[in-house]
């Protein structure tokens, strides 16, 4: 059904926890896995301004931070391959821009993708993933991180006071 799992990753604990989820997604599907990552950077505006309006600005990063960006981005999705153990198949991506904006046109170069979104526990979820399936360019897959903190004790199970155990009638024991 799916040809493509893209999983945006912005290098919180959140959004990794969707990681195992979009690797078995694949796997079930027999389709790629493409790690994401967008490096936030604001979006040049399209084209000229017409009947005036601002001056088109030259970029705010220089272009060493920019490769620094890219280095970390690339190292950081190399870890994540290794974290999760995930296949030599695994495709990692790095854009620069508006994460809304590159993950769009990532959804747009891909064969029926869907998209698996980690999101912390308490929030459905942060801005560019509202945008983004608000948007409806592809089904997403929200996979909620686990709180922090240690896990809940098991419950003990409790057996009401006023259920006596009955005993086997001569029936049942002939049976057994």
């Amino acid at each position: 059904m799916f040809g493509t799992i893209l999983v945006p990753l912005d290098g919180t604990a959140e959004a990794e926890a969707a990681v195992p989820y979009a690797a078995e997604e694949a796997l079930r599907h027999g389709c790629p896995l493409i790690l994401v990552r967008v490096i936030p950077r604001p979006e040049p505006p399209p084209g000229h301004p017409s009947h005036g309006g601002p001056a088109l600005q030259p970029p705010a990063w220089s272009p060493a931070e920019l490769a620094q960006a890219q280095q970390d981005a690339r190292a950081y999705l190399e870890s994540v391959v290794r974290k999760y153990g995930l296949p030599p198949t695994t495709e990692t991506v790095i854009v620069v821009g508006d994460p809304l904006t590159r993950l769009l046109a990532e959804i747009q170069r891909r064969p029926a993708p869907l998209v698996v979104l980690g999101v912390a526990p308490h929030r459905p979820f942060g801005e560019t993933g509202r945008r983004l399936l608000l948007s409806g360019a592809a089904p997403v897959l929200r996979v909620s991180a686990a709180p922090a903190g240690p896990a809940p004790a098991p419950a003990e199970r409790v057996v009401p006071p006023y259920v006596a155990p009955t005993p086997p009638s001569a029936t049942v024991e002939s049976v057994l």
